[in-house]
């Protein structure tokens, strides 16, 4: 089988038309769809003979390449440049040369279907970090460390992050940020649930001996999971910060149906 190497017969705004599902090696061909015919931008990279066969009235003009067309028992080569008819119903074959090209009309609207866009499969696993924009970021750093047990870790140039887990909390001072950042980036606007295996009456009372006051809970909320117990305090900036047990985890890992249905 000869292989051509295609030069571009046609510009992208013609590239950027629906696909043809033609199911033959080395074909190209480009859908413009009307109510009652189609027109198709179509390159073949490779040589190919199409058998006899008949379908609604076909008029073309060769782009590159050459054809060699049977019509009705009649023989006839094609180049660049030149026009084909091909009548309604009439039997007919082709010889085509790699590197071939033509603009081919079709007298019938579903001569060929639109090839099906396969959609990629997308999945995100976690968080891996997010960010806080605060006013004082040491602050911040004695403040999770304390109540929470955070690892202050540092990084890049001089950067600080509250490390947990697997994730971490990026620190950004407050007209200060990196780039790129939050449009509306400003200290007191987060609100975040964390998960502890700390039964949540230990980490009420620890919070109560390091003097920070709980706003709300022990109450039962929806997580992603499961059920959860929660308890809810602010950090200095005013971020709303909720602290959790899993009463009992879907093992399977899936989204509870419970929580779709209440959004």
């Amino acid at each position: 089988m000869v292989k051509h190497k295609m030069r571009k017969s046609f510009p992208e705004i013609i590239k950027g038309l629906p696909e043809a599902d033609i199911p033959v090696d080395g074909v190209s061909a480009y859908i413009s769809q009307g109510d009652l015919h189609q027109i198709l931008f179509m390159e073949f990279e490779n040589d190919i003979e199409i058998p006899e066969h008949s379908h609604g009235a076909q008029w073309g003009i060769v782009v590159t390449g050459e054809i060699e067309l049977t019509v009705d028992g009649k023989k006839k080569l094609y180049k660049k440049g030149d026009k084909y008819f091909i009548p309604d119903g009439t039997i007919h074959s082709a010889k085509i040369k790699a590197g071939y090209s033509d603009i081919t009309f079709f007298d019938e609207a579903s001569r060929y279907k639109k090839k099906k866009v396969s959609k990629q499969s997308i999945s995100i696993e976690n968080i891996d970090h997010i960010v806080l924009t605060v006013k004082n970021i040491q602050r911040t750093c004695n403040f999770y460390a304390e109540a929470l047990g955070m690892n202050v870790i540092e990084f890049g140039k001089g950067r600080k992050a509250l490390y947990f887990g697997k994730q971490k909390i990026n620190l950004h001072e407050y007209r200060k940020e990196f780039e790129p950042k939050a449009v509306g980036a400003a200290p007191g606007t987060t609100d975040i649930c964390l998960i502890t295996e700390t039964p949540i009456s230990i980490l009420i009372s620890h919070l109560e001996k390091t003097g920070i006051d709980i706003i709300d809970g022990p109450v039962e909320r929806m997580g992603a999971i499961g059920k959860i117990n929660s308890i809810y305090f602010r950090d200095p900036d005013g971020n709303l910060v909720e602290v959790s047990n899993y009463e009992s985890p879907n093992n399977g890992g899936e989204p509870c149906n419970l929580l779709w249905k209440s959004l």
